[in-house]
């Protein structure tokens, strides 16, 4: 596509969008009718798009042996083998005021934990089953602990819930795909999701997986959100139930930035695995983690970024550090990214917008300190004015007689940064092509 079709495109079919008020209070139950559409009630997803950024976090017996959160299936463990983990388990470092403090370092205004993984192991205070961390040496609910911590710090915490389950003797028999799932395995699972949104306060999110192998009627899925709907009105559900939901999870990829009024939130790992695995050093730097995050509001996403947990309950310290670089940037440049919504595509190469009230962002990725650049297709009629938002150094600019504003500058700033962010204030969009 050459740069007559993109601006063709970007100015004819695109508009810049409002941002629903954050925080309005939710005057009534949405009916699950309503859970099952592909919009959701903007009070309801507020604070998700004011959050922007979350972190998941993936812990469970599969720690113990350091080779990713799959490896009871890959490696064939049979039932009665890995069950025997639990008798070891005890993360005794684990805190969740510091997890909690890791989060904030970073910018996260959102936590997601597995409360059960594929594994079957409960994370939390089940009375459904003595697989489960009450059964252990550590003996204690993590899940409560950390829910507590992050209620008690204004950290949004979420459940991620596996639907399969490889332990419990009632689905060993649904292991293979579309086959029946049994009522007393439904009747179980249901009956722990009841747990989770009873026992834990006001949650963010149920974030389901592993339910691509049974039809949503086999998992009494609409039954399934109507309770949670009834049990925690506020509550977002995210598509993997086979249901819409309420927001979609395009898993280490960024997806659905198209569908307007859809919410949409990008999991990724800082490694190459989600669970604790001891070869896998290939870390994302903080600028990754970064570029990530702006890619994804850009496409007026979320980015919901995975920490894995030690055996012992500490985050490992290289994904620690790279998240706390990463929160040094938002610190400065964070309100081009909270509560920040989509603009325009741009024509350039490492080049994003978003958008606020009547602010649109620039964001430069790696731009060298000193180097210049002429940017020519900003999609905007005007601004009042325009600054560096991490320094408030005014930017020049000029208007061009087709294409509206014009950028040629040079980065003043002394350091490289991965991401240089622009601020055009008063800004209009460009109204129709003249060329």
């Amino acid at each position: 596509m050459n740069r007559r079709q993109f601006s063709r495109l970007t100015t004819l079919g695109l508009a810049a969008a409002a941002l629903p008020p954050a925080g309005v209070p939710v005057s009534a139950l949405p009916p699950a009718s309503a859970l099952t559409s592909e919009k959701t009630n903007p009070q309801r997803g507020a604070w998700f798009k004011e959050a922007r950024f979350g972190m998941f976090i993936h812990f469970g017996l599969y720690a113990l042996l350091g080779r990713s959160e799959w490896a009871m299936f890959l490696e064939e463990i049979p039932v009665g083998e890995y069950e025997r983990l639990k008798d070891r388990f005890n993360p005794t470092e684990f805190n969740a005021e510091e997890w909690v403090r890791i989060a904030e370092d970073a910018g996260q205004r959102y936590i997601t934990i597995t409360s059960k993984h594929h594994e079957g192991f409960s994370m939390f205070n089940t009375k459904l089953s003595n697989y489960s961390i009450m059964h252990t040496p550590f003996g204690r609910d993590l899940c409560g602990e950390l829910a507590e911590e992050c209620h008690r710090r204004g950290m949004i915490i979420s459940f991620y819930f596996s639907l399969m389950d490889w332990h419990h003797p009632a689905y060993q028999q649904s292991l293979k795909p579309r086959t029946p799932v049994s009522p007393e395995f439904i009747e179980f699972m249901h009956g722990q999701v009841r747990e989770l949104c009873t026992n834990y306060g006001k949650l963010g999110a149920i974030w389901f997986d592993g339910g691509w192998d049974h039809t949503p009627e086999q998992w009494q899925a609409e039954k399934l959100m109507a309770m949670i709907a009834k049990l925690q009105p506020d509550t977002l559900i995210n598509n993997r139930t086979g249901l819409p939901g309420d927001f979609s999870t395009p898993e280490e990829a960024l997806g659905e930035p198209n569908k307007p009024g859809r919410l949409w939130e990008n999991c990724m790992t800082i490694t190459d695995n989600w669970g604790y695995d001891s070869r896998d050093g290939r870390y994302k730097s903080a600028g990754e983690i970064v570029h990530l995050l702006v890619n994804a509001v850009a496409g007026v996403g979320n980015l919901l970024l995975n920490a894995s947990p030690l055996p012992t309950g500490k985050i490992d310290s290289q994904e620690a550090a790279n998240l706390r670089d990463a929160g040094k940037w938002l610190k400065r440049n964070g309100e081009s990214i909270y509560g920040a919504d989509v603009f325009r595509p741009i024509y350039y190469d490492k080049t994003f917008t978003t958008a606020k009230g009547d602010k649109v962002y620039l964001h430069m990725l790696d731009w060298p300190p000193g180097v210049g650049c002429d940017i020519w297709q900003l999609n905007l009629q005007s601004a009042r004015r325009a600054y560096f938002l991490e320094t408030g150094q005014p930017v020049e600019f000029t208007h061009s007689h087709a294409l509206g504003l014009r950028l040629v500058t040079r980065n003043p700033n002394p350091l490289p940064s991965p991401d240089t962010v622009v601020v055009f204030e008063g800004a209009e969009p460009l109204k129709q092509l003249e060329i």
